[in-house]
């Protein structure tokens, strides 16, 4: 139920078809149906013949309050039902993700229990018997869908890098004396900063999390190939790398070519796909590797590559979509012009510069003239 009304946080106020004006204190994660609810209960109405408007437009009863995109004290107005929300014929499919990971789903009657539903697959029914007077618990995690907005860009297409190198030389790679300090020194700062750093509760950790989850709803990503195009996309940070991978095959010139994604430095690959993005540290932004067992020379779909877009227009639209959350949208990382001809790409068996693609775009030099500080990006290594 939603919390009753008082004291500060959000609320909304509903008006009921007696014409009486009920409030409701809301959360984040407060469901609109709950509100409802809380209404129809209190000035004696039957929640499944009304719906929620909010001015002209019928709301989604099953949104929580943080994607409903309503003010705070917003005015709602009880209306009736176009349809009923109960019928016997509404066939709903549930999904049911274990906590070892694997996923049962199939399609359900909407009058069916959940404890129906956890009876009804062999999996789960046998883990009811082992329980004996315990009892189960579900989370419901809603699958808010996000527009993907996939675009291919390429660092060539804008003259704001130096002049990718034809080779690194060997040099690049050895550990000077200077390296050595400059480390140390990091390591010394960062050791003062977590010892002086005050205690936290695991609550207050938990909050933090939270609120940050709840600042970037959208994960900006995007995969480097070593062809040096970069395929950009948004997910959910509580989707998987499974998702990233499905996401960056279903963009493959080569559907069945077998690759792997991994991030660096230094490189660790991607290889559990039931981690969500959270977890595997890709929030709320972040640069993934594409390496390919057999390398070829084209990775990428010809009709993606024909509408590449210059880096500077990739940034629009990642400031774009996360500028609907709260504060400075967060900075994807600039692909490094010497990393993309070191190590960790050269064991993916990358080749040099590919050869012209007919009928793809193909990168061309150009000047922007004087480019603003803040849109520069980090210069090459020396």
């Amino acid at each position: 139920m939603a919390a009753p009304a008082g004291g500060g946080g959000s609320a909304v106020s509903v008006l009921a078809p007696n014409g009486r004006r009920h409030t409701v204190k809301v959360t984040p994660s407060t469901v609109l149906l709950q509100v409802l609810e809380d209404t129809c209960r209190r000035q004696d109405f039957n929640p499944s013949e009304y719906d929620l408007k909010f001015q002209r437009t019928v709301l989604d009863l099953s949104l929580q309050w943080r994607f409903a995109n309503l003010p705070n004290n917003a005015k709602l107005e009880m209306v009736p039902v176009s349809r009923s929300r109960e019928g016997p014929e509404n066939i709903v499919r549930i999904a049911f993700q274990l906590d070892d990971g694997s996923r049962l789903q199939d399609a359900f009657c909407s009058r069916q229990t959940l404890w129906e539903l956890l009876s009804h697959f062999a999996q789960t029914r046998e883990r009811l018997q082992q329980l004996g007077e315990k009892t189960p618990v579900c989370v419901y995690m809603r699958n808010e869908p996000v527009d993907r907005d996939p675009v291919v860009y390429h660092p060539d297409l804008e003259d704001l890098l130096q002049p990718w190198p034809a080779e690194v030389p060997d040099e690049f790679f050895e550990v000077t004396v200077d390296d050595v300090r400059r480390r140390l020194a990091q390591l010394k700062s960062e050791r003062k900063r977590l010892e002086e750093a005050p205690l936290v509760t695991k609550a207050f950790r938990e909050a933090q999390m939270k609120e940050k989850l709840e600042r970037y709803p959208k994960v900006a990503l995007r995969v480097l190939f070593p062809d040096r195009y970069i395929l950009q996309g948004f997910f959910r940070p509580s989707e998987t790398v499974g998702d990233l991978r499905d996401f960056v095959r279903s963009h493959l010139g080569n559907p069945e070519l077998s690759f792997y994604l991994f991030i660096a430095p230094p490189k660790m690959v991607l290889d559990d796909h039931t981690l969500t993005l959270f977890q595997a540290n890709l929030f709320p932004a972040a640069l993934v590797h594409f390496g390919a067992e057999e390398p070829t020379g084209l990775y990428l779909e010809p009709g993606l590559l024909e509408h590449t877009v210059s880096p500077s227009t990739a940034d629009v639209l990642v400031a774009r979509c996360m500028s609907r959350a709260s504060g400075s949208p967060p900075l994807l990382p600039a692909p490094d012009p010497v990393s993309l001809e070191s190590e960790p790409i050269a064991e993916d068996g990358a080749l040099g510069p590919p050869e012209p693609i007919q009928g793809t775009a193909q990168p061309v030099k150009r000047s922007l003239g004087k480019v603003p500080k803040w849109l520069k990006l980090p210069a090459s290594k020396r």
